[in-house]
């Protein structure tokens, strides 16, 4: 019977499985050019066989740590989106938190999709934002200037390695740019 091959949620609950994930993703960030299959497998000690049972190609890891952060980011919120009147501040600070707790794995996305794994979790608030800044609902242009900028605001705090003692400094600012989005953008829609 053939092994099954596959990187997911269910598979990383598996400490054996991790802790290969750890020295897959220990390699990456200590490659020079990290789809580099000879210096991944060589500096994360393992086998050409055992990275393929954890990921389909070189060229997927990225994506398939897109694909299990996503995930496991969708299930935390909409545990919380579904509450009735739950605050748009619960919600990033939640954000800020998943995001230091998994950082190791936001960093590599980081360094290697250009941020758009963090512009997509910022892009599933997107309900809670436009109720919350009373936008009018056609407002996309508006609400992708805003991603931008709260992405600058996490762009800045992950160069400080997503220090736990900088969350409510960049809660705060998160906060200030939600708070004043409105005067500073509704301008910008006309």
């Amino acid at each position: 019977m053939a092994k099954r091959s596959g990187f997911s949620e269910k598979r990383m609950l598996n400490r054996r499985f991790r802790g290969t994930e750890e020295a897959i993703l220990d390699a990456l960030f200590g490659a020079k050019n990290f789809l580099n299959m000879k210096s991944v497998v060589g500096g994360a000690k393992i086998s050409r066989s055992t990275f393929y049972r954890h990921h389909k190609t070189i060229h997927s890891v990225v994506s398939d740590y897109e694909r299990y952060v996503l995930k496991k980011y969708v299930k935390i919120l909409s545990k919380i989106m579904h509450k009735r009147d739950v605050e748009i501040k619960i919600l990033y600070r939640q954000m800020l938190v998943f995001m230091m707790v998994n950082k190791k794995v936001l960093l590599f996305l980081l360094k290697n999709n250009n941020g758009e794994v963090v512009r997509k979790m910022i892009r599933k608030l997107e309900p809670s934002v436009v109720e919350e800044c009373r936008w009018p609902k056609e407002s996309k242009k508006m609400f992708e200037i805003y991603v931008n900028e709260i992405f600058g605001v996490v762009e800045g705090w992950s160069k400080e390695n997503f220090a736990e003692g900088r969350i409510e400094v960049v809660l705060g600012d998160i906060m200030y740019l939600t708070e004043t989005s409105r005067k500073r953008l509704l301008p910008l829609e006309n």
